[in-house]
């Protein structure tokens, strides 16, 4: 992150006001935009298999957390869309044309205990099978987690129906390999309840996208 790095920012009503530092947004509070990648698809069994990324940046109060392949900020000079083609390249080393990412829709996010307090987040979902070997580690990223998506949907769920979900994972520690992983509530635990509810939307949100091949844009305001 730079602090020359420019971000928009933006009334309540989603007005348009002006650039600043993503430092300076942060300080203010503003009212500003994220975009997250989602990847997912329907196996044989034509069950929806998730593909998550495990967090590693320094200083990152949910490090170590599991979260969607790919996110961040939208820069002042694109649109969310291209946002999130950038992310996904630059998080986890996979390249795609911009129509081949779907958009799920947005919605907004208020988390006064985060550095991004007020924010309209923008949802994608990139649905084409990808093999977890394939993808490229960088300084945010440590590790690459692909599960059940109903299986740790689960975990996040009011009344949790399993308390571990097994999932195949790569660590840049040994990047040749992969391995079995236990995935628990813990994976999730830094989270606060405003994020988690996040996490519960898009998971409908993709669900509904994978068997029936729309998108729910009223998913983001319930």
């Amino acid at each position: 992150m730079s602090d020359r790095e420019q971000l928009a920012y933006f009334d309540e009503a989603g007005n348009l006001l002006g650039t600043k530092s993503r430092q300076q947004v942060h300080a203010d509070g503003d009212w500003h935009w994220l975009v997250f990648v989602w990847c997912a698809w329907l196996d044989g069994d034509e069950r929806p298999q998730l593909l998550l990324q495990q967090r590693a940046r320094p200083g990152d109060p949910f490090i170590d957390s599991l979260d969607a392949l790919a996110g961040g900020h939208v820069q002042a000079d694109e649109g969310h869309r291209g946002a999130a083609v950038r992310e996904l390249e630059e998080e986890a080393g996979l390249q795609c044309e911009p129509d081949a990412l779907t958009y799920l829709g947005c919605g907004p996010l208020v988390n006064p205990r985060g550095s991004c307090q007020r924010v309209v987040q923008h949802f994608y979902l990139y649905h084409d099978p990808v093999d977890i070997m394939q993808l490229d580690f960088n300084q945010e990223v440590s590790g690459f987690v692909s599960a059940s998506l109903d299986d740790v949907a689960g975990l996040l769920g009011p009344e949790p129906g399993s308390t571990t979900v097994l999932g195949r994972a790569r660590f840049d520690e040994d990047p040749e390999c992969h391995v079995e992983m236990a995935i628990t509530q813990k994976a999730f635990a830094s989270y606060p309840a405003p994020i988690l509810d996040v996490f519960r939307k898009s998971f409908s949100a993709i669900r509904t996208y994978l068997h029936e091949q729309r998108v729910d844009i009223g998913i983001w305001s319930t």
